[in-house]
């Protein structure tokens, strides 16, 4: 019997080889892909920027790479007929990489180190921290 560590967590590792900056939205966030940097994001997130799914058992995973390409080239303007001649729709998506990735989620006993605050995130336009 395999011992409970957990939930796990999804997420796709996005890679990008292009020579050039992919900037989208989604749920108000926004997310940068840096040539030759990879940044893993929510499922939901590859969804909308790039029309990732995790193709089913009984599916080929060439449906749902041509699937992704059609979405990509709409989304991101790759779809205009001299970019279509020149390739360079393929030439691009071909460029990006997605590799699902799993986390686990462990809770951590009081023993365990925890910062004694944790830091505020959001600071008000204008504030200072103290000591700055």
């Amino acid at each position: 019997m395999t011992e409970d560590r957990g939930p796990i967590v999804g997420g796709v590792r996005v890679t990008n080889k292009n020579e050039f900056v992919i900037r989208d939205r989604f749920d108000g966030v926004p997310f940068t892909f840096e040539p030759g940097k990879s940044v893993t994001i929510p499922p939901d997130a590859a969804n909308h920027i790039f029309g990732w799914r995790h193709h089913g058992d009984d599916e080929a995973p060439e449906h749902a790479t041509n699937d992704m390409l059609v979405y990509c080239q709409k989304r991101h303007g790759w779809n205009t007929p001299d970019i279509i001649k020149s390739g360079n729709h393929l030439k691009w998506f071909k460029a990006i990489e997605f590799k699902p990735v799993r986390f686990r989620m462990v809770e951590m006993s009081d023993e365990d180190e925890a910062p004694e605050e944790l830091p505020n995130p959001i600071q008000k336009p204008g504030a200072r921290r103290a000591g700055a």
